[in-house]
């Protein structure tokens, strides 16, 4: 008897993939599933995936041998004239169990048989539309992947009872849509959080885009998956959300989160998950950036640096922001460690010169060995899912720099619900950005000089009282974290009645 055939993909972005790896191994760990992970074959991706696949299933799962037979990846050539096609051509191949995709074991083509499960991410409606339409009404049961925060999740798809937006942007066109949607000073309440006003949503001025595909997959889902956790987003927007997408059909949610490459109950990244993280780093990257922070560590002592990451597609518009951060380090010497991987990513001229003796800037970083050092007290980040979960799960606290689509609603949940942060309100810009801010009853200047004075506040704050509450609750959302994938946990009880509804369905 063959074994169930689920297919996984999502958007071909490394932070995107990573937790997917994990959602792969354990899936097949837990259950005798076979997994096909389907991949944009985009320059470097298909390698990082197979090696972060490996590094999981040995960290993880301990019959590695039996489990790594049944994961294989389909790398999807891809046409810029015809984005889509290739897809299309390489599903109707997993519906003919045509050999295409090659096994981990021992990289040969294997045939699976025909994929009764589906898991894409939000930004994958064009996808899910081909496997509907080549099904002819029999199409698999298709689940949108959903790896961010929930309240952001909320807030950009679903239901206006629910602080969501996602109603006007699922029934209107792009251009319609904008208009409707346009911030105008009202107040969204959204479970789990204190009231927002709409325009705090909008730090910069960027497009809604994104959201309307996301706010029409939700709709169209057979489901939804979650990266959700009570110990971070709370049970409250977890049951919101629940709730909202039983509405169409009963559909039904399962929160699985945290998904972190740790064994149950861990709370620290083991010495193979940093070595094989280091072995991924391009150049010599990984191995000056540890050498730098055992440098930090023996000069400045345990929790002293900052780390600074805007994740693999933002970067400040403004030069001049990035000048005022670093100089404002160097004023109360505070080592950092910055990486600058996206490709919009400048950086003031001869800013690695001027701060050589205090900080380093490397283009990749090895982000979970860089967040599991000593050294390492803080982390400014935008406020991705994946930085901050892996922040969090090693009890470091964060100062958040929102740019655009789910972030200014992860920093709101983190700084102003769980208190694990702080949030800078001195780099909004634009039209909405520089609209007051309810929680704080603060209205931005948006100028060098007031971030200047911020960003010393906040550096201030840090190192005092304020810093080490803010630390201590990091610390709690840790512990929460590595409990819950335990026996009788909450995330390890919701994967095994995810796996048992999809198995009999």
């Amino acid at each position: 008897m063959s074994h169930p055939h689920w297919v996984l993909s999502c958007k071909p972005g490394w932070s995107h993939f990573r937790t997917l790896c994990v959602l792969a191994v354990r899936i097949v760990s837990f259950r005798p599933i076979t997994v096909t992970i389907v991949i944009s074959n985009r320059p470097g991706l298909v390698d990082q995936v197979t090696a972060e696949v490996r590094r999981c299933l040995h960290e993880q799962v301990d019959q590695e041998a039996s489990c790594i037979k049944r994961i294989s990846i389909l790398a999807v050539p891809i046409d810029q004239s015809d984005p889509d096609g290739a897809f299309s051509s390489a599903w109707q191949a997993l519906r003919d169990e045509v050999p295409i995709a090659r096994r981990l074991k021992d990289n040969l083509l294997v045939a699976a048989p025909v994929p009764s499960l589906v898991i894409l991410d939000g930004f994958q409606l064009s996808w899910m539309r081909i496997i509907r339409a080549q099904g002819d009404g029999k199409a698999p049961p298709i689940l949108q992947w959903m790896m961010g925060f929930s309240a952001g999740f909320v807030r950009m798809c679903g239901p206006a009872d629910l602080g969501g937006r996602g109603d006007a942007l699922r029934s209107l066109e792009l251009r319609d849509c904008l208009e409707a949607t346009k911030p105008c000073g009202r107040l969204v309440h959204i479970p789990g959080l204190p009231p927002m006003y709409d325009w705090e949503f909008f730090p910069w001025d960027q497009g809604a885009k994104s959201e309307i595909i996301l706010a029409a997959e939700a709709q169209e889902a057979d489901g939804l998956l979650t990266n959700s956790s009570i110990a971070y987003d709370g049970k409250e927007c977890l049951d919101g959300i629940s709730e909202w997408v039983a509405r169409r059909g009963g559909r039904k949610t399962f929160h699985l989160g945290p998904m972190m490459p740790f064994r149950p109950g861990a709370t620290r990244f083991s010495q193979s998950v940093i070595d094989a993280e280091l072995a991924s780093m391009p150049n010599s990257d990984g191995v000056r950036s540890l050498q730098f922070l055992d440098q930090v560590l023996e000069n400045y002592g345990p929790r002293s640096l900052v780390y600074i990451s805007f994740g693999t597609e933002q970067w400040p518009e403004s030069l001049d922001q990035i000048q005022a951060l670093l100089d404002t380090l160097a004023q109360r010497r505070i080592p950092f460690l910055l990486t600058y991987v996206s490709p919009a990513a400048q950086l003031p001229a001869g800013a690695q010169a001027q701060f050589s003796d205090l900080g380093l800037f490397v283009r990749y970083g090895p982000q979970q060995a860089i967040l599991g050092h000593q050294a390492t007290g803080w982390f400014l980040t935008h406020g991705g899912m994946n930085g901050t979960m892996e922040a969090l799960s090693q009890g470091v606290p964060l100062i958040g720099w929102p740019f655009s689509v789910d972030q200014p609603v992860n920093i709101a949940r983190l700084t102003r619900v769980l208190d694990v942060g702080f949030e800078l309100m001195e780099v909004r810009s634009g039209v909405n950005g520089l609209q007051p801010v309810q929680f704080r009853n603060h209205k931005p200047c948006g100028t060098t000089a007031s971030l200047e004075k911020e960003l010393s506040e906040v550096f201030d704050a840090m190192v005092g009282e304020e810093g080490n509450m803010r630390r201590a609750n990091a610390e709690k959302v840790r512990d929460d974290m590595a409990r819950s994938w335990l026996e009788g946990g909450s995330a390890r009880n919701e994967f095994e009645k995810f796996l048992d509804f999809w198995m009999k369905a």
